[in-house]
């Protein structure tokens, strides 16, 4: 057993969350072993407020803090004191730096990495739900470390996002890090325990209260260049971590929203008072750029298109809320729509002998009015490459094919394309044009990979070549 570290606990039980007094015995006595030394004479003058929070330090048991740190030993808890090397050096400057913190998982360079925390309302809206997952999946995969509080909503969905663009992802809890708060978010905490960070500033085992959340925004806050608020009422936890962020000093950053929305109350209020408004990521990133320009490189985001949440990714960490799970059930009955249409068209060309313009055109007109009508009917966080379950005939059409659905259904795939395109060719089995189609398919198909789109493999120099 860590003999300094005990003292430490001892301190941080005594003091109590979010005092002010840490700094300050640190710096008169040099360490918690010291502080648990001095008599009541030597601490008089530090109880400017007249409470009785010193008394306390004249309580020498060390009961309760060797149970927490035995507690910490058997579940892997690292504690970080305040004077500890791997105590961000950002917290240490805000007014109640915790005294101590425990974390599950690997500590962050929270003092060489840019930290954005990303918070908002547990009743978010979709368009909410889009721009958190955009704009986290962009931090992360920029090289920010994304920090929350995994509440419900928003913080959840960020948190995925960050999971899904393989970033670091932190959450700060308003209870033990062994307290897995709220229940629902099972998932997303234990990703969090093993690829992830879990802080706390309370002993393992505290079950969270109306108090300990509101206490802990300021950690969210403290750990972070700039806190970005996605929804939230004037009354809303996010709403506090941002009044935090100001008076830390840290840049804030909020989505705007519909005018009278009780979402979007908040956000446009504190948009209206001077916070950077956040259309994309790099209204976030540029803001600190020529600081981290060696951990964040945009050049990631090159090419990126992450249009909004992804259903997937939410449903698998059970985040899924009403309007995802409503949008899943009617992509299932479009799906089910795209393979009647899909397979009425595949018949068509397969049946009927193409010979005349009209005909060619009828197919082609079909053609294009499916493509037309589905791409109306998209799904907000359904992709089709994701869909795996619901055919391929469905992924074709929606421009997602990957080598094996290729292979297994190129020529169905290219006489589609070539009767789209002016109809020159009639495919069948056994004819000149069928077997010229076949060795272009191939090679098309060495073009692509895993989830490729053939469009764009088209567009390569070898793909070229093959039209």
């Amino acid at each position: 057993m860590d003999n300094e570290l005990l003292y430490w606990i001892w301190l941080a039980e005594r003091l109590g969350p979010a005092n002010k007094y840490t700094p300050e015995l640190v710096e008169k006595f040099g360490g918690a072993f010291e502080i648990y030394r001095a008599d009541a004479e030597l601490l008089t003058g530090f109880d400017k407020d007249g409470n009785d929070g010193f008394a306390k330090l004249e309580d020498k048991d060390l009961t309760d803090a060797t149970a927490i740190l035995k507690r910490c030993e058997k579940l892997d808890i690292t504690v970080i004191p305040f004077c500890d090397p791997q105590y961000p050096k950002r917290l240490r400057g805000i007014q109640k730096p915790p005294t101590v913190l425990y974390c599950l998982g690997k500590m962050p360079r929270f003092d060489d990495l840019l930290c954005v925390g990303v918070v908002g309302t547990r009743k978010m809206s979709e368009y909410g739900c889009n721009a958190a997952y955009r704009i986290s999946y962009g931090l992360a995969k920029a090289g920010a470390v994304v920090v929350s509080g995994m509440a419900l909503g928003i913080d959840a969905v960020a948190t995925c996002a960050t999971f899904s663009a393989e970033g670091a992802a932190v959450a700060v809890l308003g209870s033990g890090v062994d307290v897995v708060y709220p229940p629902r978010n099972s998932k997303v905490y234990n990703e969090l325990k093993y690829k992830g960070t879990i802080l706390s500033e309370y002993p393992p085992s505290t079950t969270p209260t109306r108090y300990t959340f509101p206490q802990r925004n300021r950690i969210i806050s403290g750990l972070c260049q700039g806190t970005f608020v996605v929804e939230g009422d004037f009354n809303s936890g996010a709403m506090i971590t941002a009044r935090y962020a100001l008076a830390q000093g840290r840049e804030l950053f909020a989505l705007p929203g519909k005018i009278g929305d009780d979402t979007a109350n908040g956000t446009n209020t504190l948009i209206r008072d001077g916070a950077h408004t956040v259309l994309d990521v790099n209204d976030i990133l540029r803001e600190f750029m020529p600081l981290y320009d060696r951990s964040i490189n945009v050049m990631k985001l090159n090419g990126l298109k992450i249009d909004g949440y992804d259903a997937a990714i939410l449903k698998k960490y059970g985040v899924a809320t009403d309007f995802v799970l409503k949008n899943e059930e009617k992509s299932r009955k479009l799906i089910n729509d795209y393979n009647k249409d899909v397979q009425a068209v595949k018949d068509s060309c397969w049946t009927k002998k193409v010979t005349t313009a009209e005909e060619k055109h009828e197919i082609s007109k079909a053609i294009r009015t499916l493509a037309t009508k589905h791409q109306r009917d998209a799904i907000p966080g359904y992709k089709p490459g994701d869909l795996n379950d619901l055919g391929t005939s469905t992924k074709r059409f929606l421009g997602i094919l990957d080598k094996k659905a290729l292979e297994n259904n190129r020529n169905f795939f290219k006489s589609l394309d070539i009767v789209m395109n002016d109809g020159n060719a009639n495919v069948h089995r056994g004819t000149k044009q069928y077997n010229d189609i076949i060795k272009d398919v191939d090679k098309l198909a060495k073009l692509t990979h895993d989830s490729i789109n053939v469009k764009d493999a088209l567009k390569t120099d070898e793909g070229k070549k093959l039209y």
